[in-house]
């Protein structure tokens, strides 16, 4: 159909064990929760992404684990249904935010959102 989208998230951190399991998990709950095909992808990719992206920040570009990946899908969420972006960078021991300049433009189906 001639869709393309480019996901600007993500690194080589995301080729650990497991981690396509997290990405293939999210792409059924957004499905499960009503996206379309497509739209369950694209968001699914950017969460996975994303999640890697602050882990990979707090922690280093290697040995990161699946289940460490998946712990850190709620905060991507939950900074995606508020419109902010939660940097993973420590200031004085207290999170920035920070407005997503990413343009992303899903709206989550989940309750409350």
């Amino acid at each position: 159909d001639g869709q393309l989208a480019i996901n600007p998230t993500g690194g080589p951190e995301l080729s650990a064990g497991g981690t396509g399991d997290v990405l293939t998990g999210l792409l059924a709950a957004f499905m499960a929760q009503g996206l379309p095909a497509w739209e369950a992808a694209v968001l699914a990719a950017w969460v996975h992404g994303d999640a890697g992206d602050r882990l990979s920040r707090r922690a280093g570009h290697s040995g990161l684990l699946a289940s460490e990946l998946a712990d850190e899908v709620p905060m991507t969420c939950e900074s995606l249904r508020s419109g902010w972006r939660a940097s993973a960078e420590v200031a004085d021991g207290e999170l920035e935010a920070r407005r997503d300049e990413r343009g992303f433009s899903f709206l989550l189906p989940f309750p409350g959102a």
